[in-house]
């Protein structure tokens, strides 16, 4: 499949595109940009239409560049629909290895790499660390060193828990929470859920 240069002012932006970018999003795929260049061509039809990529064209737009890689697909606009979206619901799919990440990103930082051009921050290290190792945990449940690891591990999961339910809810809603607003509306949401839950086994026992 053939790369090729396509002038950004050319490309048009899917009027259906079904995924939407914080502005976190695209301020670490500026990020990215600016270190790495752009390692991964973005996809268009013969119209110029982004079939996938539009968060990486804004992006490199608001970069000030000019031109950007491309691959022009020749499938069908029903393939290109179901392309479109699977290009981004394939990736949610996979699971971090936590274990891993952490000794990669702190290799990085010890070599004086910017941690922030990954996504992660320098804080997510520790709250990652340990998240995939609950066979590690001391055996004693009271001791300090088994409490300390739970900790990281509870704190990595509701972390984990609390970024992927406000990108849901950003989504919903078609608009950029405050963190404090998104813990009112996503806490609230499941009080709603436990209370109906609640009255419904009450309604049954009776």
């Amino acid at each position: 499949m053939k790369t090729v240069s396509i002038d950004i002012s050319n490309l048009i932006p899917d009027p259906r595109n079904a995924r939407t970018h914080s502005r976190a999003n695209v301020e670490a795929l500026k990020a990215s940009l600016l270190k790495f260049g752009q390692q991964k061509p973005i996809v268009v039809n013969s119209e110029n239409m982004i079939v996938a990529g539009n968060s990486t064209v804004s992006s490199a737009r608001e970069l000030g560049w000019q031109q950007i890689s491309a691959v022009v697909t020749d499938l069908s606009e029903e393939a290109l629909r179901a392309y479109s979206i699977a290009d981004n619901k394939t990736c949610e799919l996979s699971e971090w290895d936590y274990v891993t990440l952490v000794e990669i990103l702190e290799e990085l930082k010890e070599e004086d790499v910017d941690i922030e051009v990954t996504g992660f921050s320098v804080d997510d290290i520790e709250t990652y660390r340990g998240v995939d190792d609950w066979e590690s945990v001391p055996s004693d449940p009271l001791s300090t060193d088994s409490l300390t690891s739970k900790k990281i591990l509870i704190e990595g999961n509701a972390k984990m828990f609390f970024e992927s339910t406000l990108k849901k809810l950003e989504h919903e809603k078609g608009i950029q929470f405050k963190v404090e607003d998104a813990l009112t509306e996503i806490c609230g949401d499941y009080i709603d859920c436990y209370v109906s839950s609640e009255e419904d086994i009450e309604g049954e026992e009776s």
